[in-house]
């Protein structure tokens, strides 16, 4: 019977070995990177427009914190701006979205909240430039979000509600949010991923829909606290019977503190996204019919 004991015994302690380093995996705590991106993009009008093109600008700080049970929250601050030429000579976004989940060593499960504002200047005085500004209401998303940890890979997703108006509330709508994304680590500090995002409002009658897909990629670099990234956009945008393409490049660095990989970050830090700008679909003259 000694013998059959220390088999199982044996047995049970090879059984848990992987729980007991999945168990290690999270240790909970905070995280926080910084970052900043140039781009361009290039826009494919309709028949009849002429195609345009522009120079954007990101900047983003995201913190998080989770505690050892498995609850924990982020905070995500996004800038953006865009120049448009004669259109517009800048166009600017700002996000806050805040996050608040439950993590485990296989998922994360929550819910988020966002808010977007925007501003323009336009290069035709400050009256153009009030005018335009007060017509783009604040926008709001929020829902539901998840991950799944897969080994190499994370799979995630978001359900929520995109909620916009132009002209203190003349227009106004709520529509529908959905988007997934799959990460794939190549080594812990080299991850490749794609992602792909619906958006749908009914503004007053109208429907403004958006779709974008995203390839990307982030490297780190070894013994170091910077990463290095790269991202491809298509965005495409329909309001009644206007459809445009927009085709954007973004590639930048980031500063990360707190975790000590990108895997680690991924699977134990601030993990999530904000959801991203619509680019030249934001602006009045296309968000309004």
């Amino acid at each position: 019977m000694v013998p059959f004991k220390k088999t199982l015994l044996a047995a049970a302690l090879v059984a848990s070995a992987p729980l007991a380093v999945a168990a290690d995996a999270q240790t909970g705590g905070f995280d926080l990177f910084v970052s900043g991106g140039l781009g361009y993009s290039s826009y494919d009008l309709p028949t009849g427009a002429s195609d345009a093109d522009d120079t954007n600008v990101e900047l983003r700080a995201s913190f998080a914190y989770t505690d050892k049970s498995g609850i924990g929250f982020q905070l995500d601050n996004v800038y953006t701006r865009q120049y448009m030429g004669d259109i517009f000579d800048y166009y600017s976004t700002y996000d806050i979205a805040g996050h608040v989940y439950y993590r485990t060593p296989s998922y994360l499960v929550g819910g988020f909240y966002q808010n977007r504002s925007f501003n323009y200047d336009t290069g035709y005085g400050p009256s153009a430039d009030v005018s335009l500004d007060a017509s783009m209401d604040d926008q709001q998303f929020y829902g539901v979000e998840a991950q799944g940890f897969f080994g190499n890979l994370t799979v995630g997703g978001v359900l929520g509600e995109h909620k916009m108006g132009f002209a203190g509330g003349a227009l106004d709508g709520t529509g529908t949010l959905a988007g997934i994304e799959a990460r794939y680590f190549m080594n812990d500090n080299w991850r490749i991923d794609a992602g792909y995002l619906y958006d749908n409002v009914d503004l007053s009658g109208v429907d403004l829909t958006t779709q974008r897909f995203n390839l990307g990629t982030e490297y780190r670099m070894a013994g170091s606290p910077m990463s290095l990234f790269a991202q491809y956009s298509r965005i495409n945008t329909e309001v009644a019977s206007f459809d445009m393409d927009e085709d954007r490049i973004l590639a930048g660095v980031k500063f990360n503190f707190g975790k000590d990989s990108l895997r680690k970050r991924d699977r134990d830090g601030a993990s999530l996204n904000p959801v991203q700008p619509a680019g030249f679909s934001g602006t009045p003259t296309f968000g309004i019919p």
